[in-house]
């Protein structure tokens, strides 16, 4: 089953310790900073927010759909970030199931497009997805970003994609490199 995290704040550390471990703690970030950040993803609105995945009453797998996931390019938005499935699930279509209710909930905020960060070995996952690269070696890890239409021609929901490129504008004003208003530390790479 998957849930919003806003409806199972009981997950929050599951999924905070997952991504930590997998993406941040080599480059030195501590577990409380991302706790922190997935705390933000419970706050009423659109955006951001956190699907948890769960097996039989286990926690499965996660991932979000955030403002920001790339400073180098800021001039796009919302990311579906930090894509994480338990290892024993692997394979089973849980990244998959997660990846596909990540595109109906924008599509029900007329969220119009949706973009990611991959490594390339990563992107044909999303390629199968219908996701399509749009630039390459982004960063030190040399990352594929990648773009999925979700609607076409859809006018913006009053406060919706609006909305979130006058905030990414003023967080780029801000200093986008930290990356606070995603509810991730900075930049992975």
């Amino acid at each position: 089953m998957i849930h919003d995290l806003r409806d199972r704040p009981d997950l929050l550390d599951a999924v905070a310790a997952a991504i930590w471990l997998t993406f941040w703690q080599r480059k030195g970030h501590l577990l409380a900073d991302l706790q922190a950040g997935f705390r933000k993803h419970l706050a009423p609105g659109d955006l951001p927010f956190t699907l948890a995945a769960e097996i039989e009453g286990a926690f499965a797998g996660t991932v979000s759909l955030i403002a920001c996931d790339e400073p180098e390019r800021s001039d796009l938005a919302p990311w579906l970030a930090a894509l994480w499935v338990a290892p024993e699930h692997r394979r089973s279509g849980i990244g998959a199931a997660l990846v596909t209710e990540i595109e109906r909930r924008a599509a029900a905020l007329k969220i119009a497009r949706l973009y990611l960060s991959a490594r390339p070995v990563i992107a044909p996952f999303y390629e199968k997805r219908g996701w399509q690269p749009i630039d390459h070696e982004i960063g030190p890890a040399k990352l594929v970003i990648m773009e999925r239409v979700i609607l076409e021609a859809v006018a913006p929901a009053p406060g919706g994609l609006a909305a979130l490129h006058i905030q990414s504008r003023k967080a780029r004003r801000a200093g986008a490199q930290n990356n606070r208003w995603s509810g991730f530390p900075p930049s992975r790479e």
